[in-house]
């Protein structure tokens, strides 16, 4: 179920695994492999989404507040992918396995 649609979006699931390890990475050794903003090093100006990756690291460790700080749509997100993992969720368990 699941399985199947991970192997139909390869792309988007390998981008999710490098976030993960990448993320984990930053946890434990404090080293940042993770992909630079573009605008803000082109323009040095914070785009939207900086500081995004910071929240969700704040989030880990369960640190609310400076998740907030970091980045105040952080929640927005974080609500908006576990809705859509429901989703996602819910149309396979109907899927047949062949």
């Amino acid at each position: 179920m699941l399985y199947q649609y991970i192997l139909k979006n390869k792309i988007t699931a390998l981008f999710i695994l490098y976030y993960i390890i990448g993320s984990f990475i930053k946890i434990v050794f404090h080293i940042n492999i993770l992909i630079p903003c573009l605008i803000r090093t082109i323009f040095h100006h914070n785009c939207i989404g900086c500081g995004l990756t910071t929240a969700f690291l704040q989030l880990l460790q369960l640190h609310f507040l400076a998740a907030f700080k970091a980045n105040p749509i952080i929640y927005i997100v974080v609500i908006t992918c576990w809705l859509s993992l429901k989703i996602v969720i819910n149309q396979t368990k109907g899927c047949k396995v062949s």
